[in-house]
């Protein structure tokens, strides 16, 4: 039982851009935010292992979004600094 990460065109369409979500692999369940990346996802998911110190399946809907927009903040500020 993981959480593990998904990643493809939306609808198919390789003409879009890739989109990655996270999806429990037991269940089958996607859940929380989308991403641009795979790496995106990934960072998201081990921040919020670090910050909820639970497992992020187990989270309400609105305190994902909440810890979305913290990561997102984050994951923006470092983009600007690499630049």
């Amino acid at each position: 039982m993981a959480i593990e990460i998904i990643e493809g065109h939306v609808g198919g369409n390789s003409d879009l851009p890739q989109k990655a979500a996270l999806f429990c692999n037991t269940t089958g369940w996607a859940f929380g935010p989308t991403f641009g990346s795979y790496e995106e996802a990934e960072d998201f998911l081990a921040f919020a292992y670090r910050v909820l110190e639970f497992d992020p399946r187990r989270a309400p809907e609105a305190e994902l979004e909440e810890l979305h927009t913290t990561w997102l903040k984050q994951w923006r500020e470092g983009e600007r600094h690499a630049e």
